[in-house]
């Protein structure tokens, strides 16, 4: 983007042409050595060849040569340069081209020993009109140019990193209306001052982000607007490229949020309503809830429709009189003097089933305990799902949750090894099924999260599980994963008779990890939209698959491929189990590997 002069390199032009003129003067040509055959020698050294006129003077065809080595070759008239002809400064340049009176006028070419070249009009001696500059680094521009060889008026740039600016020009510098496009895709369009992006404007990104408004050293900065790839857009006054200060954010999902903002994050008092329809009114802090506000459910969450809370960078930490946000110490406390009895009386508490058909158990994990969404999802589990398979007396859930810490034992490697094990020994391990349902956030590294304030907990691998449900002995099982890469888990746990349904492929993240939401993506579609209106857990793994890759697609999110193993062994098991439950079955799928 630096400006780049051209000198003017003519001026010997005239002075040769005028020296030549002297030369041929009474007084000159008084002073000519010998005269034969048109070809002449000046007192000053110089040698001329070519046609003369009766009274002396330069006309026509010639070539003029001077000691220093300059050359002209072409037409004269009156004893100047005047036609077309070429002129040679040796270790300078030439110039090809039109001449007027002495000067190069007209359309020509200029050539510089350093490798540029200037290709266009000349006005009396400069470079002035339309032309062509080019350079040995591969710079090209056409257009107008000044007295001077100096860009000025309309013209097209393109540099020799692929950079290409299309528009004003002025003293060789971008000014103007213009368009700028770099090698790399991006687009400036509008204002430009002294080769900078200055003014009003706009900026595309070759990513498809587009920036309209006021800029300042190509930089947003000012009234603007901006949209991103994915149809977000920020409205407000921007600074060094961010919206800083009081501005507005529309979602492409529908969400939206007016108040303070700082580096484009939302930040100060702020109003902010999600692509759900629920309503926050309060403090934000690098994006997040941050500090005090009221909460608004779209539908009641919890039976509680409106809250005021105290956040933590997005986490709820305080409620008011609805509910209780346990602290640290609190969970602590509870931790290490009430879970194990907690635990045990669940254990002691869980039935067998009937000795003369296969029953259902079920575990439910809740792992993530600062976000609610996890113990929602198993909450429904427990209130809807066990019912319906009779198997209330046979279920136990594990959950962690920062608002109820008494009525469950917390999501631990021990709590679930412990109530794996029970299970074993409670039910029939060749007959009875096990149905585990664990749910909160994943990576590929180690697992499923399990997490609770005030306590550091171990996550939850896959192959810790496959070992678990080994020593448990529990040959017929279904275990479900619902969370980030929790393709991880298929290999790790699956044999003859074990179905696993997942989340997520090893490799996609899955969605829906809301504090204030019901469900995951995948949680709803399976446990509500799916298992009670299918007649097989595989059937209904593949209506929610179906029903994540639709919203998933209407999002425009990356899709999170949910996954399945199941085999014939475990397929013909849980028929046998739906028909003494007297639950519908159908056709059996077709195992998958």
């Amino acid at each position: 983007m630096r400006k780049f002069l051209y000198p003017a390199f003519f001026f010997g032009l005239g002075l040769s042409s005028a020296l030549l003129v002297f030369t041929q003067t009474s007084l000159g040509t008084s002073q000519l050595q010998a005269m034969m055959d048109s070809k002449l020698t000046f007192a000053n050294g110089s040698t001329y060849t070519g046609e003369v006129d009766t009274a002396g003077l330069l006309n026509g065809q010639g070539r003029l040569l001077w000691t220093n080595g300059e050359e002209y070759s072409g037409d004269f008239k009156n004893g100047l340069f005047h036609g077309q002809g070429k002129y040679t400064a040796p270790g300078l340049y030439s110039h090809e081209g039109k001449y007027r009176n002495g000067l190069a006028h007209g359309p020509g070419t200029a050539t510089y020993v350093s490798g540029e070249q200037y290709e266009g009009e000349f006005v009396n001696g400069d470079m002035d009109g339309q032309g062509t500059w080019t350079t040995l680094d591969g710079t090209v521009y056409s257009g107008e140019v000044r007295r001077g060889g100096l860009r000025h008026g309309q013209g097209e740039l393109t540099l020799a990193n692929g950079d290409k600016y299309i528009g004003e020009f002025k003293d060789g510098m971008m000014h103007g209306a213009g368009r700028y496009t770099t090698a790399s895709g991006d687009i400036y369009e509008g204002d430009f001052v002294e080769d900078s992006f200055t003014g009003q404007g706009s900026h595309t990104t070759a990513d498809g982000r587009i920036y309209k408004g006021q800029f300042d050293a190509w930089t947003a900065k000012g009234k603007g607007e901006m949209t991103d790839e994915e149809g977000n857009r920020w409205v407000g006054v921007f600074e060094y490229g961010f919206l800083t200060g009081d501005g507005t954010y529309t979602g492409a999902d529908g969400s939206f949020y007016e108040g303070g903002f700082e580096y484009n994050y939302y930040d100060g008092k702020g109003k902010y309503r999600d692509a759900a329809g629920n309503f926050y009114e309060g403090e934000f802090s690098s994006g997040n809830k941050h500090g005090e506000g009221i909460y608004t459910y779209a539908e009641p969450v919890d039976d509680i429709k409106t809250f005021t809370g105290k956040w933590k960078y997005g986490t709820l930490i305080e409620g008011d009189h609805q509910f209780t946000i346990h602290s640290s110490g609190a969970i602590a406390e509870h931790a290490i003097y009430n879970q194990q009895q907690i635990l045990e009386k669940t254990l002691a508490a869980l039935k067998p089933g009937n000795p003369a058909q296969p029953d259902l158990f079920i575990l439910g994990i809740a792992g993530w305990g600062e976000q609610e969404v996890f113990r929602r999802e198993i909450k429904f589990l427990q209130q809807d799902l066990a019912p319906r398979f009779n198997a209330t007396e046979r279920s136990v859930f594990l959950v962690n949750s920062q608002r109820d810490i008494h009525s469950q034992p917390l999501a631990t490697i021990t709590s679930i090894e412990q109530t794996i094990l029970r299970l074993g020994e409670v039910m029939d391990q060749d007959d009875d099924i096990l149905l585990i349902y664990a749910t909160s956030h994943g990576s590929r590294e180690s697992g499923l999260a399990l997490d609770h304030r005030g306590l550091a907990l171990t996550d939850l691998s896959p192959d810790a599980l496959g070992d678990m449900l080994d020593k448990s002995g529990i040959k017929h099982k279904v275990v479900v994963v619902s969370a980030c890469y929790s393709g991880t888990f298929v290999d790790a746990v699956k044999n003859s008779t074990t179905m696993v349904l997942t989340a997520s492929s090893e490799n996609r993240r899955s969605f829906g990890c809301a504090d204030e939401s019901r469900f995951t993506y995948f949680g709803q579609a399976l446990l509500e939209q799916a298992i009670p209106h299918t007649d097989s857990f595989s059937a209904a793994f593949e209506q929610a698959k179906s029903l994540v890759e639709q919203r998933e697609q209407k999002e425009d999110k990356k899709p999170s491929k949910p996954q399945i193993h199941t085999t014939e062994n475990i397929e013909n098991k849980l028929r046998a189990w739906r028909k003494a439950l007297g639950l519908n079955s159908g056709k059996p799928d077709s195992p998958r590997a």
